[in-house]
């Protein structure tokens, strides 16, 4: 960004397009019921949660992220009466903005509804921004741009069209002021983006019935995919929540699916029980990243794709062998790498997994790479360091366990509560914490099941919460000196 006009823009744009509060039948009724997708945002939490403040009609930025505008070379110097300005350009930010995409539109094609509470100061508004005049077409004001996009403003709601192509604003503003069915009607939908948190969206997921329906009539790509897109038609629609209170970010999907569906049923056949139980065999650093997937290799063996594939490794003893140890893995596989210091090359790590025939695995190890490692008891480690690094396979408690790095695994992450707490509990599941100087960094995401997921990032200074804003500030301050 390089004048404070793009800044402006880019903040309008973000409201616009995340921006909704209270339930307004008025927008509602003019969105398509069928809608792929519906975004609501609540301006005025999304507002005092990012960190903006209005005081006295101007747009007031946390220091830090000016900090970091003024440091990255935006130009200031007119943010007050810029900010002024948007502050009174007759967006009614008391009420809800809602954006969406129609089903039969083109992958470009969004329409934000945005409320107006002055229809003359936002046409005076869009005209000095846009640098053209709005026409009025028989009560609408209208003002086509390029690229197939346009504006109008019509009854106290401002329209933003985008993927118009050859129809004009106020013709697409008839269309939508005079739908006979609209999303009002879906309780689904209205569930969804009526949730408490800042922003939320509903997807609609009748396009992608509709590409598996296409799909095998497809070649390519589209065909392959075939049986993929054949399961996710079994996901009628889905739901997103994002939430910007409390000195963070949390965010949850939610997936609307029959529990004996076929995705259902594939999900429950190839995934396993969450456990912990592998945390004291990863590495804990000041810094650290944790990632973990629950796997049934019994499960995943029989899926008709794999045994097709099986039934070629036939008069094979060694390959056969090798699919019976992977059928045995059951339980989460969780990778951990970590590191005191961002910088550099200094960090380690270990990959782990429940195995019922680990004894074997390692045997097989063994005779392979006899030259390159030594058996100390259940495990065997390199004789000469790779690119620098010792590293070790060994068995523990029915995990196996591959581990490198620098240093030795004195600590290890059965003694941090975030992260038991996402690989005890998740079949899918990521932590990762970062320190750098006083700023602090930690992100958690699950999935219990394939009903839904929820994630979570928080950061903090000097162990105090940052807004949104803050933390983007803090953030660039904290890193941009580093080199890699």
């Amino acid at each position: 960004m390089k004048t404070l006009k793009n800044c402006l823009l880019v903040l309008m744009a973000l409201l616009v397009v995340t921006s909704c509060s209270n339930v307004d039948s008025k927008l509602e009724n003019q969105i398509p019921a069928d809608a792929v997708m519906v975004a609501k945002f609540d301006v005025l939490n999304f507002i005092e949660h990012s960190g903006i403040d209005i005081k006295d009609g101007k747009i007031v930025l946390p220091q830090k992220f000016m900090d970091m505008l003024r440091d990255m070379g935006t130009d200031l110097s007119n943010f007050d009466a810029e900010g002024a300005k948007f502050v009174e350009s007759g967006v009614d930010f008391q009420n809800s903005i809602y954006c969406f995409v129609p089903a039969d539109a083109k992958s470009d094609a969004l329409v934000a509804l945005v409320p107006v509470s002055d229809a003359k100061k936002l046409q005076a508004y869009i005209e000095d921004q846009a640098g053209a005049k709005m026409e009025d077409k028989g009560g609408i004001l209208a003002l086509k741009v390029g690229g197939g996009n346009g504006l109008a403003i019509f009854d106290d709601v401002l329209y933003c069209l985008s993927g118009l192509g050859s129809t004009s604003p106020e013709d697409r503003v008839k269309q939508l002021s005079s739908l006979e069915k609209s999303i009002a009607g879906n309780a689904a939908a209205v569930k969804a983006i009526d949730a408490s948190e800042d922003l939320n969206i509903y997807l609609n997921n009748s396009f992608m019935q509709k590409i598996a329906a296409g799909g095998a009539r497809m070649g390519g790509m589209a065909a392959q995919a075939q049986p993929v897109l054949e399961l996710l038609k079994d996901i009628k629609s889905t739901a997103y929540h994002v939430s910007l209170a409390d000195g963070g970010l949390k965010f949850k999907h939610e997936n609307d699916i029959e529990a004996n569906c076929d995705l259902a049923k594939l999900a429950s056949q190839v995934v396993a029980k969450p456990s912990a139980d592998l945390l004291p065999l990863l590495p804990k650093a000041k810094n650290v990243a944790v990632f973990s997937l629950a796997l049934n290799g019994e499960g995943i063996a029989n899926l008709e794709m794999v045994k097709t594939y099986t039934n070629q490794l036939s008069g094979s003893p060694e390959k056969e062998k090798a699919f019976e140890i992977i059928k045995s893995i059951n339980g989460p596989i969780t990778l951990a790498v970590a590191s005191d210091e961002l910088t550099g090359q200094n960090f380690c790590g270990a990959l782990a997994f429940k195995c019922g025939k680990a004894g074997e695995l390692l045997g097989i190890v063994e005779n392979s790479l006899a030259e390159l490692v030594t058996r100390k008891g259940d495990e065997l480690v390199l004789n000469q360091p790779i690119n620098g690094r010792d590293g070790a396979i060994g068995v523990k408690n029915g995990a196996v366990y591959i581990k490198f790095g620098d240093k030795s695994f004195a600590e290890n992450l059965a003694s941090v509560g975030a992260a038991k707490d996402i690989v005890g509990k998740s079949v899918c599941g990521a932590y990762f914490s970062v320190t750098q100087g006083a700023v602090e960094v930690e992100f958690a995401a699950e999935a219990a099941d394939i009903k839904g997921s929820s994630a979570k990032v928080t950061i903090k200074e000097n162990g105090k919460k940052l807004s949104p804003l803050e933390a983007i500030g803090a953030l660039y301050g904290a890193f941009k000196h580093l080199k890699n």
